[in-house]
C-alpha cells in the first residue's frame, strides 16, 4: 500500500514480523495495525512536497495557474525517460525515508545550460519512484513478503504521469484507487464499527466500491532498471 500526498508511506499489513529485529536504520518504522496480531512496517518519505518546491522555483508567475500541474506533466512528459540526464535524489528531509542512513540532504545532478524546467521536474518524478523502490526492497527484505503490485489512495495518486512512472520504475503495476480520501474511509469504517453499524470494518468496506485504474508497466522499464542502479550508486557517493 502507498499512501501518498505532501508525504509518503510505503506500507504492508502483516502478522510475520518481529517489530524489534527490523532494521530501522535504514528508515524503516513499525506501528501496531489496528486489528490485534498484526503490524504495519513502513517508510515514511517526503513526497510532492518536492513537487511543490519545482512548482513554487522553477515555473515562477505560473505557479499559481489552476492548470500549473498539467502544464508540469506536459513539460515534464515531452522531457524524455532520463530526463536528459538530469538525477534528483529526494532526501530533502534528514532522517527520513530510505536514505536516512546517509543523512544528507536533497541533491539535483546533471544540470547544463540547456537543461529545461519539465526535465527538472520530471527528474523529481522520477527520482520520488526510485525513492519509493528503494522503500520496497527495504520492506521486503525486511518482512521477505513479495509484492505483486502496489495500492496507491492519496491525493498523490492524482497524477497519471506520476502513476505511471511508479509502475515503470517499480516494474508493478500500481492500482490507483477512484476514492482517493481513502483515509476519511478507512476512519468511517471503524466509526461505524464503534456506533454499532456495522459488525466490522471489513463488512462496511466489504459493501463500497472503490474502483481503481491500473498502470502496468510499459516499454520504460528496462531503462529504468539500470537507472535505479545509477540513482543508489549516486545516494551512496552523495551520502559519503
Amino acid at each position: 500500500m502507498l499512501s501518498t500526498g505532501t508525504w509518503e508511506i510505503a506500507l504492508l499489513r502483516t502478522q510475520n514480523v518481529q517489530p524489534l529485529q527490523l532494521p530501522h536504520e535504514e528508515g524503516l518504522i513499525v506501528e501496531a495495525d489496528a486489528k490485534p496480531g498484526w503490524w504495519n512496517p513502513q517508510v515514511l518519505m517526503i513526497a510532492s512536497g518536492v513537487i511543490e518546491w519545482v512548482r513554487r522555483n522553477f515555473f515562477g508567475a505560473e505557479a499559481d495557474r489552476e492548470d500549473i500541474h498539467h502544464l508540469m506533466i506536459e513539460e515534464g512528459s515531452t522531457a524524455g525517460p532520463g530526463a536528459g540526464g538530469v538525477m534528483v535524489l529526494p532526501c530533502f528531509v534528514e532522517g527520513t525515508g530510505p536514505a536516512k542512513k546517509y543523512g544528507a540532504p536533497g541533491c539535483i545532478s546533471g544540470l547544463t545550460l540547456s537543461t529545461t524546467r519539465g526535465q527538472v521536474y520530471r527528474a523529481v518524478i522520477e527520482g520520488l519512484s526510485y525513492q519509493l523502490r528503494q522503500a520496497l526492497d527495504i520492506l521486503c527484505e525486511a518482512t521477505g513478503f513479495e509484492p505483486t503490485g502496489i495500492r496507491v489512495v492519496g491525493g498523490g495518486g492524482k497524477n497519471n504521469f506520476w502513476n505511471q512512472t511508479r509502475a515503470d520504475v517499480t516494474g508493478l503495476p500500481a492500482a490507483v484507487a477512484n476514492t482517493k480520501e481513502a483515509t476519511v474511509l478507512g476512519a468511517a469504517a471503524f466509526a461505524f464499527k464503534g456506533a454499532g453499524i456495522f459488525p466490522s470494518p471489513e463488512e462496511f468496506i466489504a459493501g463500497v466500491d472503490l474502483g481503481e485504474e491500473v498502470f502496468e508497466p510499459s516499454q520504460n522499464a528496462d531503462f529504468y532498471e539500470e537507472g535505479y542502479q545509477d540513482y543508489l550508486r549516486a545516494l551512496r557517493a552523495w551520502g559519503q
